[in-house]
């Protein structure tokens, strides 16, 4: 395993990072597709450790006077969650996607006209209920200490998955997933035949770190990419062993979150506890051996960073002051 420093930092080069304060607590963002490739125009928020937490609906217009201020003071649509946080965003559709909360629902909502409407929701285990979902064509899985799968298109859990301390989860194929906990474990778990893992291995084989994000690089889905309370991004390559192909130091903070662009997978972004957002321009060169190339989009501070999306040249992160902060047009290397 080799260790890769940062080549810190390049110059930025975003035309306009936009700080839209929009008086909660935010732990998920996602913008919605939009047809032809279009460019985006909402926002989708979950919040959490507020009174009452709800998924909120933002209208972020593409075409906007450069000279203004762009305050979401208020959500065109918000749906209320009736107990606990929002754990998970992600869409299904253009027009639908799922959420999760931390008492144990799972649903599915469709936006029309501007307005969110539920459409479907499923209580699942309260041992799979606190940190997040991720889905496939066919399959939902929501985990928090175990992992509970399900199809789409049934109300019936199809199986649960015992495993303790689920941080992140993520598909690597149709039917096949692969899990990180805090203890510092990575397990791969076919969902036709869960009962045992058809692979383990340790994020650090030196040390018990904790894994936070985890996902296949989606140009070479064999190449598994993970971040981890150390602050650094982790890759392995599945064809050949189970031992880290690479390290790359990064946040001297934990990783919250990470985001492969969904144009240009080469562009990365990363989001940690210490509130930084850094973009990593080269992960194509980086698994040839070459240092990575950062650009900071957020500098440290007091709150954190929770959570990002991109979409195009669009990306939005939510931090916890009470604000989501768009980056657009953002250039894509």
């Amino acid at each position: 395993m080799s260790i890769s420093n940062l080549s810190y930092f390049k110059e930025q080069v975003y035309n306009r990072i936009d700080r839209n304060y929009v008086s909660m607590k935010v732990s998920r963002v996602r913008w919605k597709p939009e047809d032809n490739n279009a460019s985006p125009e909402y926002i989708v928020s979950g919040s959490y450790s507020e009174k009452v937490n709800s998924i909120d609906l933002w209208y972020y217009p593409s075409e906007r006077d450069d000279d203004d201020e762009m305050f979401m003071n208020l959500p065109l649509n918000s749906i209320n969650i009736k107990q606990g946080d929002i754990t998970g965003l992600l869409f299904h559709e253009k027009n639908k996607f799922m959420y999760s909360c931390s008492q144990g629902t799972v649903g599915i909502i469709k936006i029309i006209n501007n307005k969110m409407e539920l459409l479907n929701e499923w209580e699942v285990c309260d041992e799979a209920a606190g940190f997040d979902i991720d889905l496939s064509s066919k399959e939902i899985c929501v985990f928090g200490d175990t992992v509970v799968f399900f199809g789409i298109e049934t109300d019936s859990n199809r199986g649960i998955i015992n495993t303790d301390d689920v941080k992140c989860l993520s598909f690597l194929r149709q039917e096949e997933i692969v899990i990180g906990n805090l203890r510092g474990q990575l397990f791969v778990y076919d969902l036709r035949s869960y009962l045992k893992p058809s692979m383990a291995f340790a994020y650090n084989p030196e040390s018990s770190v904790g894994v936070t994000c985890i996902k296949p690089y989606p140009l070479q889905k064999h190449i598994l990419v993970a971040s981890g309370l150390d602050g650094n991004i982790t890759t392995w390559d599945l064809r050949k062993s189970t031992s880290p192909t690479d390290l790359y130091s990064g946040h001297d903070s934990p990783i919250s979150h990470f985001q492969f662009s969904d144009r240009r997978p080469n562009n990365m972004f990363t989001t940690c506890y210490s509130g930084e957002m850094w973009h990593w321009t080269n992960f194509d060169s980086m698994l040839n051996g070459k240092q990575p190339d950062v650009q900071v989009l957020l500098e440290r501070k007091k709150y954190p960073t929770n959570h990002c999306d991109i979409y195009n040249e669009h990306l939005v992160a939510s931090t916890d002051n009470d604000s989501l902060v768009v980056v657009s047009p953002i250039k894509l290397l």
